[in-house]
């Protein structure tokens, strides 16, 4: 009788040992899971940064890993990755309240469509339903101190007004040279080009600078900033080109051609400057051009790029 007593403590014993080492390996590879998880965010974090860190030399001073996160100065002010909200270091403990910036996959040359799948099409219903219910909140002070607007004041004060393809629209006065270089350009290109010149013949208005927030969301537009262009021409075909003017209808189905789309040669020389365009977005907005080098550096765009992105197909807004 003692002796089955005894073999059955020690069954009872051995089941207790291999059930808490079975539990503490599956800890360890929780533990690595999480620890991986968090090193790709972090690698993710540090690229991003240093690409803002390229593209604004004049504006950001220097890159730090600070307090297990990657940080950018902007005059004596730092400001965290956190998860890509871009906060100071006193909005940290309410990084809940924020919705992350948009860092997406961008490429050049023409528009490019995929054929959506249902299950595509749902998640992007879905996405833009969540969006009217929730408008994102992205915390603007990461660009206020970039660009030097903190609010519609000083924004207005940062303003030059210029001519541009004939048309008189205001401009952070960072971007005065930019915009004069692309015009030079276009108008030079012009000269042999029938298409292109055709094009900039039709454009009916052009407009800067807006201080207003994005259309369906609680965040500052980048026309606050004077760097980003709303270009429209007469559009004879009537063709779509805001997702946000047609969202009642089936928008991200619309295959390229069927778009509005300026001459791709226009849009190039755009590029070469660190403008985006807008007509490449899952949200797509084809008369809008936005200066954001930072999206070009990490598309592998411009030289001594470190990539995010490797397999640019889509984009998203």
């Amino acid at each position: 009788m003692n002796r089955v007593i005894f073999v059955l403590c020690f069954l009872m014993i051995v089941s207790i040992w291999a059930d808490d080492s079975a539990n503490g390996q599956d800890a360890d590879l929780d533990s690595q899971i999480l620890e991986a998880g968090v090193l790709v965010e972090k690698e993710e974090g540090r690229k991003i940064m240093e690409a803002f860190l390229k593209g604004y030399p004049s504006r950001i001073s220097r890159l730090e890993e600070r307090h297990g996160d990657y940080a950018v100065l902007i005059g004596e002010e730092w400001y965290y990755y956190a998860k890509g909200k871009l906060l100071r270091e006193d909005l940290l403990a309410e990084e809940g309240k924020y919705t992350a910036f948009s860092i997406y996959n961008y490429y050049l040359g023409p528009l490019r469509y995929k054929e959506l799948s249902d299950e595509e099409k749902e998640r992007i219903r879905d996405n833009s339903r969540e969006r009217d219910r929730n408008p994102p909140t992205r915390h603007p002070g990461f660009f206020n101190a970039l660009w030097e607007a903190y609010d519609e004041k000083s924004a207005w004060d940062n303003m030059k007004s210029m001519l541009f393809l004939g048309h008189r629209i205001e401009v952070h006065w960072r971007l005065l040279e930019d915009f004069a270089s692309i015009e030079m350009e276009l108008l030079e290109m012009a000269k042999t080009d029938k298409e292109l010149a055709d094009f900039i013949g039709d454009i009916s208005s052009a407009a800067a600078y807006n201080y207003r927030r994005i259309a369906g969301t609680r965040s500052l537009s980048f026309h606050s900033y004077g760097i980003a262009l709303d270009i429209v021409t007469r559009n004879p075909e009537k063709k779509p080109a805001y997702w946000y003017w047609i969202k009642s209808l089936e928008w991200y189905s619309i295959p390229a051609e069927d778009r509005y789309s300026p001459p791709q040669k226009f849009i190039d020389v755009f590029e070469n400057h660190g403008f985006v365009w807008g007509g490449k977005w899952m949200y797509f907005d084809a008369i809008h051009y936005e200066y954001r080098p930072e999206v070009l550096y990490l598309n592998g765009i411009f030289k001594d790029s470190e990539v995010l992105f490797e397999d640019a197909t889509r984009t998203m807004e």
